[in-house]
């Protein structure tokens, strides 16, 4: 019995810590989208930041998706999403940074 206490209070402390990760991702993709927009206005060329904000977002988030994968079985299909558009999202920066230069 001690034993579940335990694993519902790390379940509850893995909860906030991953909640305090979705704030940063939210203010991670507000930077990189307003730089984007600021790019955009003053003709500059395209840049990777947006893509590379939307990557580090993608990373932030699957900690918090994970926790739910594991009390709902459909939370994986949202995990394997989350990883694939990182992988699209990296190469995109990549493709940008380097045809940029």
């Amino acid at each position: 019995m001690n034993c579940n206490i335990q694993i519902l209070s790390t379940n509850i402390k893995l909860k906030n810590i991953t909640n305090y990760i979705q704030i940063l991702s939210i203010i991670i993709s507000i930077i990189g989208v307003s730089y984007q927009i600021y790019c955009i206005k003053n003709n500059y060329l395209l840049s990777s930041v947006l893509s590379i904000c939307l990557t580090f977002v993608l990373l932030l988030k699957l900690p918090n998706q994970i926790c739910v994968a594991f009390e709902e079985s459909n939370g994986w299909t949202t995990v394997y999403g989350t990883i694939i558009s990182t992988l699209l999202f990296s190469y995109l920066s990549y493709i940008t940074f380097f045809y940029n230069v």
